[in-house]
């Protein structure tokens, strides 16, 4: 799939202060200071080793496209454009454009990697003759961990303009490749009650799509956001044996278990170790950790 025509479109909307660019890249990130992320999956540091490895990318069936989100601030002259390198202008209007946030799409024709199990909507899809890929997605891939997902400049903070103007840039992306939906996965409570109290409930779109029938309106008919419900088990580092203190190790935690569980813990870290050449010694010294064993650097 070529994605060179979403480089650089900049649409005014949601109002008159916000516009939105679709990149490809992530040049972005050079654009002005941002706020660091709530965990390290987030992490720009994390995300290029994921494109380094070619974990997500169009090869691995994650086609990543950024929706950057300016802020307008104004009127400006060229000798201003040239001074200020951080920050972006729009060349026609003049305008100065302030980057404010940034989310993240994946163009997507499968859904491995995202442990969220949609496979009763692909098939519901099937059933009626509509084809559910590509579908985007939002997420930060292969990490089923709770966070936020879309990277906000200093002093932002995330709300309803923001969040409806990338939503605008998902829209079009949406358009553009023919995605049957988009999906926000692992997002913070935050980001889940801001969707969906920004976007139409199921009755507004019900009274829309009267209207419409009735002649009353003839505009598109936005769609509501769903909020999808679902249960993880998370270990927290807590001793319940011990005043629920954190484990000063990982033979404490393992001590915690019947024989027959530490066995079958430490034999998988052995086979591991025995088919994974280390690249790194934080990699060693964790597989060194988890078997109690010396370890080996493979550099």
């Amino acid at each position: 799939m070529v994605i060179d025509k979403y480089i650089a479109i900049i649409i005014v909307t949601v109002n008159m202060s916000l516009e939105y660019a679709l990149i490809n890249d992530t040049s972005w990130q050079s654009q002005t200071e941002w706020q660091t992320p709530d965990t390290p999956f987030m992490s720009f540091a994390f995300w290029q080793a994921l494109t380094d490895t070619r974990a997500i990318g169009e090869q691995a069936g994650w086609l990543p496209i950024f929706i950057l989100v300016h802020r307008v601030t104004g009127a400006t002259n060229s000798a201003d454009s040239e001074d200020n390198t951080d920050t972006l202008v729009d060349s026609t209007a003049k305008n100065t454009l302030q980057p404010v946030a940034v989310m993240p799409v994946f163009i997507k024709g499968h859904h491995r990697g995202e442990f969220v199990f949609d496979h009763a909507w692909a098939e519901a899809y099937a059933r009626y003759g509509v084809d559910y890929y590509p579908r985007l997605v939002t997420s930060a891939p292969y990490t089923p961990i709770t966070g936020q997902r879309i990277w906000l400049a200093k002093g932002e903070t995330l709300n309803e303009d923001i969040f409806r103007t990338a939503i605008a840039g998902i829209d079009d992306i949406a358009q553009q490749v023919g995605a049957s939906s988009w999906h926000g996965l692992f997002v913070t409570p935050n980001l889940a009650s801001i969707a969906t109290t920004s976007m139409p409930t199921e009755i507004d779109v019900e009274l829309a799509i009267a209207a419409q029938e009735s002649g009353v309106e003839s505009a598109a008919i936005e769609l509501p956001i769903f909020e999808r419900q679902g249960c993880q088990f998370l270990w927290q580092n807590k001793d319940l044996l011990n005043d629920r203190k954190p484990f000063t190790d990982f033979d404490a935690f393992l001590m915690t278990l019947k024989a027959k569980k530490r066995k079958t813990i430490r034999l998988s870290a052995v086979k591991l170790l025995s088919r994974t050449l280390v690249a790194s010694a934080s990699a060693a010294m964790l597989l060194a950790m988890l078997i109690g064993k010396p370890f080996i650097i493979v550099m």
